[in-house]
């Protein structure tokens, strides 16, 4: 476990591996970009997909790709989160997608919250056919570009399983003062795998 991260919240690797991967790829092509000393220590480690991890060291890489690559801007967050999601569903997280029409999908997100993230939780609570509300409870502090990336990562779920026209809109974000994220997925209808 790397060193100096103090908070206690843990995420799997798998929320580490895209992150990592670019964060490097930035740093190559511009190698004045720095960490803290203990992220760039962290950085030396090989990331194991399956072992836990300091929530903060997630965060900070995902501050530094939100500042550097994404421009600050929380709907680019949102498309780097589908795009993420697209990859990760399509690989070794696809049993919580595959053979699943998207409103399926969508609910299977909740139980697989903890696969990810040992605090908080996650209910995925269905509207209608074709929109289900995501509630984040337990993570108050969740900054814009995580909980973006988490929307995104919701959207792409819906999108692999046919709902191509799949959106997400943030409806409660705890970096505006709530106590919790909710945020929406809605797509048609119709769509089906």
């Amino acid at each position: 476990m790397p060193q100096g991260f103090e908070d206690g919240r843990r995420v799997k690797g798998v929320t580490l591996e895209q992150l990592v991967k670019a964060v490097k790829g930035l740093q190559r092509r511009m190698p004045h970009l720095r960490l803290s000393p203990r992220t760039e220590a962290a950085l030396q480690e090989r990331i194991l997909v399956s072992k836990w991890y300091p929530l903060q060291l997630n965060l900070e890489l995902s501050a530094f790709v939100y500042r550097q690559m994404l421009g600050s801007d929380p709907n680019n967050a949102l498309m780097a989160g589908v795009a993420g999601g697209t990859e990760a569903w399509s690989g070794a997280h696809r049993i919580f997608v595959a053979e699943r029409g998207p409103l399926d999908a969508l609910r299977a997100m909740a139980p697989a919250w903890g696969s990810y993230f040992d605090f908080g939780s996650l209910t995925a609570d269905t509207i209608d056919a074709g929109t289900v509300r995501f509630t984040i409870e337990g993570y108050p502090d969740i900054p814009v570009y995580h909980g973006m990336l988490i929307a995104g990562w919701h959207t792409a779920a819906a999108r692999l399983c046919g709902a191509h026209d799949a959106t997400a809109d943030v409806e409660q974000r705890p970096w505006e003062g709530a106590q919790k994220q909710v945020h929406v997925v809605r797509f048609t209808a119709s769509a089906k795998r």
